[in-house]
């Protein structure tokens, strides 16, 4: 069973925090042994020991050596929250890229997703808006339902600057992938586009159903933060 940094456990104070050190790098081998525990031991030079230099040297070499795609994420994570000055800002932003597309090789979703915005945006990288979108199917495929969103709300407006243009019946399969994920996002925008009849014909049944299906996901996302969340309103 995969042991979890948790500081509120029983004992932390006590010694248990370096019992998860000691374990970490015994299972990690110098990282010649299990890679998920290589992982863990940057996590707690990261969250315990407060070293993110320590914890960046941990996921990049655990990145390289083991091709752990969650390592080379959080090395290019570290990389992007740098607050330097241009010029090592955007060595940094380089060597995330670098990061995060060998993260979306290695099928990391989330580092699919962060691949395609420095995409978008040429940071650290040259724009390429084909190889952006290639990114977030990829990430959408692995049922990572913010890229599901992300592609279909390009295709709501006019997106001039990356050469795309308004088509809601293309924005339509994305919703709906997203929202089957569970995306209250996606739900609501599907919830408007039958009302409005946008790429769509205009079917008051659909709207309500996905006008509910709006409210029950976002209902069910306070009350698991505690929250008290009030109904969503569909124009």
């Amino acid at each position: 069973m995969e042991t979890k940094i948790d500081p509120t456990q029983p004992g932390w104070k006590d010694g248990y925090a370096e019992e998860l050190r000691y374990t970490f790098s015994t299972e990690c081998d110098d990282f010649n042994g299990d890679a998920g525990a290589c992982f863990r031991l940057g996590e707690w030079h990261s969250v315990v020991n407060t070293d993110r230099e320590k914890s960046l040297e941990i996921y990049l070499r655990n990145c390289k050596q083991n091709n752990h795609g969650k390592s080379c994420f959080n090395a290019a994570a570290i990389y992007l929250s740098k607050k330097n000055n241009k010029d090592d800002r955007l060595t940094n932003d380089k060597k995330a890229f670098e990061l995060v597309k060998k993260a979306c090789s290695l099928k990391h979703i989330q580092g699919c997703d962060i691949y395609a915005t420095q995409l978008f945006n040429g940071i650290g990288c040259k724009q390429d808006v084909n190889e952006a979108m290639n990114a977030l199917k990829t990430s959408c495929n692995k049922s990572y339902a913010p890229s599901c969103y992300r592609i279909g709300s390009m295709f709501l407006k006019d997106n001039e600057n990356l050469g795309m243009k308004k088509d809601f019946s293309k924005a339509k399969p994305f919703m709906e992938k997203a929202c089957r994920f569970g995306h209250p996002a996606s739900c609501h925008t599907l919830a408007v586009m039958y009302r409005r009849g946008d790429g769509v014909e205009k079917d008051e049944a659909k709207f309500r159903m996905y006008a509910q299906m709006t409210k029950d996901l976002v209902k069910a996302t306070g009350e698991r933060l505690g929250a008290t969340v009030p109904e969503v309103q569909i124009p």
